[in-house]
């Protein structure tokens, strides 16, 4: 499968009616504990901020509601359209626009701060393009603003039948010959199931290498404050979501 077409049944399984119904219903949830507390300490009160793979605006609003000028962006077209029908229900004037991260339609130095919250960056597929979404949040960031950055990063004691397979298709399979779906070592391509409902588009997620993230951060030219995972930023609301193993994402704190 090819990167084109990977990103075609990522946008294709958001949009769909079934998850839409889903992310209607979390765009109310609020922040997680954990960003409450990285929102408040880096991002200055009433700054801007880029927020990269909005979803229906389950931190775009509330951030909003904090004071922040909050422009919400996402790649899925029913994504925005969502967020924008509940945003005038609410009465909130919150911009929102279809953006791809890997090409940001802004100047240079546009917003002092940017959040990719959610895991949406394991959610682009290949390396190639993981960093051109870093650097593009780079260049639109203004110089000492912040970015915070959430993601699924592997651990190195856990071994599963997912990892086995994973090698299997990287190390074996591919090198003879035999043509697979992920692109990099890391990729789950799975059916998701929503409500009991399976998808009819297959779901796609990275799981990243820690040290790999790292690099690619400070590649595009940002120094990483720290990286921690969710449960020790706040032992409140800790969320396991990667569908492999339960284990909460590491946030990953920069500064241009």
């Amino acid at each position: 499968m090819t990167v084109e077409d990977l990103q075609k049944n990522i946008i294709k399984e958001f949009g769909s009616d079934v998850t839409q119904k889903n992310y209607l219903k979390k765009a109310d949830r609020g922040l997680w504990n954990s960003e409450k507390i990285l929102i408040a300490k880096f991002f200055k009160p009433k700054s801007t901020l880029l927020d990269i793979g909005c979803g229906t605006g389950r931190t775009t609003i509330p951030t909003y509601n904090l004071g922040y000028k909050v422009l919400g962006i996402d790649l899925v077209p029913e994504m925005i359209a969502n967020a924008k029908k509940i945003v005038q229900e609410k009465n909130l004037a919150i911009s929102y626009a279809i953006g791809d991260a890997t090409k940001l339609k802004y100047s240079d130095n546009s917003f002092d701060n940017a959040i990719f919250s959610t895991n949406g960056f394991g959610q682009i597929p290949s390396k190639q393009k993981r960093q051109k979404a870093i650097d593009e949040i780079y260049r639109v960031i203004k110089p000492g603003g912040y970015f915070i950055l959430a993601a699924h990063v592997r651990v190195k004691r856990d071994f599963s039948f997912f990892w086995f397979k994973n090698f299997l298709k990287f190390y074996i399979l591919k090198p003879l010959g035999i043509k697979i779906k992920e692109v990099d070592f890391g990729d789950y391509i799975f059916t998701r199931h929503i409500d009991g409902v399976a998808l009819k588009q297959t779901q796609f997620m990275h799981i990243a290498n820690k040290a790999t993230v790292i690099k690619q951060i400070k590649q595009a030219g940002f120094n990483i404050i720290f990286a921690k995972r969710e449960n020790e930023i706040s032992n409140i609301d800790i969320h396991d979501q990667d569908n492999v193993y339960n284990h909460p994402p590491v946030f990953f704190v920069c500064q241009k």
